[in-house]
């Protein structure tokens, strides 16, 4: 069974004919997403030997290995251009960045692309914004920490204003209960720097502005439940 964090990778997967699982690990989700009939074919690829020798026995034991390709791949090398859907989960926004950079134009031949990054999400969301891609969905999980999940594509889009590249403009339309939550804690994390910060009258400054954005998030949500 899938844990919370790709189980919310896995809700944003529009049914299609083959995904690219790049990064694939242990071929969780891979495994998952045929079994679900998402998919008719995965590209489950991972950079590494060791992950990719146990993604292979995974495969195997769930008897998938006709719909399951575990490939040695640095990003979409090695990936056939039959790719509808692109996953790239589980890793940091400079790798993510530049497995993105290094596609090129194999981007504007997907149709969508997943990313889960574990750091830096806002920058994710500008570097999207310069290139002019469109963000079509995003989601918060909570699993032991708060993931962001961010489904795009390479159609022409305006340029993100600050807040939302804060905060992800799907994720301020949608006001979940998570991305409340989320917003709670960064808040708090941003006060309690705050209380902490003496002499940096520049840092203290940024904080400030941070406090502000997210104090005005939250009444924003709180007087849509009210």
């Amino acid at each position: 069974m899938l844990n919370k964090r790709l189980q919310a990778v896995a809700q944003m997967v529009d049914p299609c004919q083959t995904i690219a699982d790049i990064g694939c690990d242990h071929a969780f989700l891979a495994i998952h997403l045929i079994e679900k009939g998402l998919c008719q074919k995965v590209y489950a690829c991972d950079v590494a030997d060791g992950p990719l020798k146990i993604a292979k026995n995974n495969v195997s034991a769930a008897n998938l290995a006709e719909k399951i390709d575990c490939r040695l791949s640095n990003g979409f090398e090695n990936i056939p251009d039959d790719v509808d859907i692109a996953i790239i989960a589980g890793m940091g926004f400079h790798t993510a960045k530049m497995i993105l950079e290094a596609a090129g134009q194999r981007l504007f031949k997907v149709q969508n692309i997943i990313v889960q990054i574990n750091t830096d999400v806002e920058l994710f969301r500008a570097w999207i914004s310069e290139h002019r891609f469109s963000i079509i969905d995003e989601t918060i999980v909570f699993d032991r920490k708060y993931y962001t999940i961010i489904k795009f594509n390479t159609n022409s889009s305006r340029a993100l204003n600050d807040m939302e590249i804060e905060f992800g403009p799907c994720l301020l339309a949608k006001k979940e209960p998570e991305f409340v939550a989320f917003t709670k804690n960064k808040l708090a994390t941003f006060e309690m720097i705050a209380q902490r910060i003496t002499n940096d009258q520049q840092k203290k400054a940024q904080i400030a502005e941070k406090i502000s954005q997210y104090s005005q998030v939250l009444e924003k949500c709180s007087a849509i439940a009210n």
